[in-house]
């Protein structure tokens, strides 16, 4: 640092500027000279972390090669537990509904949070009951209600049949 002070307030003047250029070159050449020993100094360091690193990564990615096949084994053996309940659900759904599953397949009331792990059978069957109880309402409620409109419905027919013969214009005996 004290050697540095005497550059620190020189003023170069024309007649000077080859010694400023001279100081310049021997303050860049000692920059150049400290830069690689910090760095040399920095690489003997590191060394030993590097390779500390690089151990860590290659145990790592072992570890996570282990994790990966277990997951797999996981993921399928979850996959077939999932398929046994949903084959469960769908014979409890036939069951309660009965012939009502030609009109009302498993699909069109199927809830997919009924494969969690978290959903009982129990719930699911209370579910489904519950289900097919208003499908077999809404059934009976549709079938009174068209009862009590089709009665009338020869009348309405003919009345609809008359109107659409009256469009056609009448044909006479000359025109056949």
């Amino acid at each position: 640092e004290a050697s540095l002070a005497q550059y620190k307030d020189r003023a170069y003047t024309p007649e000077t500027i080859g010694g400023a250029k001279a100081d310049r070159a021997a303050l860049n050449k000692l920059a150049d000279v400290l830069a690689a020993k910090r760095r040399e100094v920095k690489a003997q360091y590191l060394a030993p972390y590097e390779n500390f690193e690089r151990q860590c990564k290659e145990v790592e990615g072992m570890i996570a090669a282990a994790s990966k096949a277990i997951d797999a084994q996981v993921k399928e053996f979850e996959g077939v537990e999932k398929e046994r309940k949903r084959g469960t659900i769908i014979e409890i759904y036939q069951s309660i509904a009965g012939e009502l599953v030609a009109m009302v397949p498993p699909a069109a009331v199927w809830n997919p949070k009924w494969l969690n792990k978290t959903y009982s059978i129990d719930a699911i069957r209370m579910e489904l009951e519950a289900t097919v109880q208003r499908i077999h309402e809404s059934m009976e409620t549709i079938q009174r209600e068209a009862a009590s409109k089709l009665h009338s419905f020869p009348a309405l027919s003919r009345d609809i049949f008359q109107s659409f013969y009256s469009l056609f214009p009448k044909r006479t005996d000359a025109d056949r």
